[in-house]
């Protein structure tokens, strides 16, 4: 059940949001941001989503990396952002064109999924 004061934070560089609450980090197509940042306006606890590309300064994203929950990455969107986030244990991923499972095991079909299950079991 969505909470009166439940609130999605937006967050773009070069701007930092701190606060005790699930953060996401989503690097790739902007339909997906927009709709992940959407579907969690219904989740019943207050989230941050920081939306990560190509541009941003590589400082801002690894702050961003530091302090995130997960980080849902289109894996297809650039190589230099795959190739920095993909090793990582709380990087999620899909589009991908080559396989990566051997470093790392977290494909999604599809970010939507994801998200939905993440509700779903917090």
């Amino acid at each position: 059940m969505k909470s009166d004061n439940t609130l999605v934070t937006v967050v773009t560089e070069p701007d930092l949001f701190f606060n005790d609450q699930p953060c996401f980090l989503i690097i790739g197509d902007e339909v997906y941001s927009q709709n992940f940042a959407e579907f969690l306006s219904n989740y019943s606890s207050s989230t941050t989503v920081y939306i990560g590309n190509k541009d941003n300064e590589l400082r801002w994203l690894m702050s961003v990396f530091a302090q995130c929950t997960a980080v849902v990455l289109d894996a297809g969107y650039d190589d230099f952002l795959t190739g920095l986030f993909i090793d990582k244990s709380k990087t999620y991923y899909y589009n991908n064109k080559y396989s990566v499972e051997c470093v790392n095991v977290n494909h999604i079909e599809d970010p939507m999924d994801y998200i939905t299950r993440w509700v779903n079991e917090n």
